[in-house]
This record gives structure tokens, C-alpha cells and sequence, in this order.
């Protein structure tokens, strides 16, 4: 059996998608993935998984530092605003 036969064989009675040769990034995925053992294979997607949580920690990380980031923003904003003379706001909203 040959590397690219043994590797269908592995992805068809494995739970994970086949790969779509027509896909640029699979075609890809599927000439550096097809080289390699059936245990390669598993411990390469075990190594993604940990990388791909790892990067969904930083996203909601990053989305919790925006949302502070943005709530601060709009207290500063509202207190300079409350901290201008009520007549130079209105002198500045009539131009």
C-alpha cells in the first residue's frame, strides 16, 4: 500500500474530515500530512488542538482587554465632558 492509499485509509476510518485535494490549504495539509505515520498524524493534530485552544484563549482574552479598553474610554469621555462649563458646550454645539 502507498503512503498517499495508507493515508485515505487512515483518514476514511478515522472520525476527522477527509481533506479536499481541490482546497489550496488542504491540498497543502494533504501533501505534508499524507507523508506520515497514522501515529504521526494523531500526535500532529493533538499538537493543533492544543495550539488552536491556546489561540482561542488569547482571542477571548484580547475581546475582554477591548471591552475594558472601550468602557474606560467612554467614562474618560464623560467626564471631561462634565467637567466643561455648560456654557462653552453649548457656545461650541451652535457652530
Amino acid at each position: 500500500m502507498s503512503a498517499d492509499n495508507s493515508a485515505t485509509a487512515a483518514a476514511a476510518s478515522s472520525s476527522y474530515p477527509e481533506l479536499d485535494a481541490t482546497s489550496p490549504t488542504d491540498s497543502v495539509i494533504a501533501g505534508d500530512f499524507g507523508s506520515l505515520s497514522a501515529q504521526e498524524q494523531e500526535r500532529q493534530r493533538d499538537e493543533w488542538k492544543a495550539e488552536l485552544a491556546k489561540t482561542e484563549e488569547e482571542i477571548i482574552t484580547l475581546k475582554q482587554v477591548s471591552q475594558f479598553n472601550s468602557r474606560l474610554c467612554q467614562r474618560v469621555s464623560r467626564m471631561a465632558l462634565s467637567s466643561f462649563p455648560k456654557s462653552r458646550i453649548s457656545h461650541h454645539s451652535r457652530n
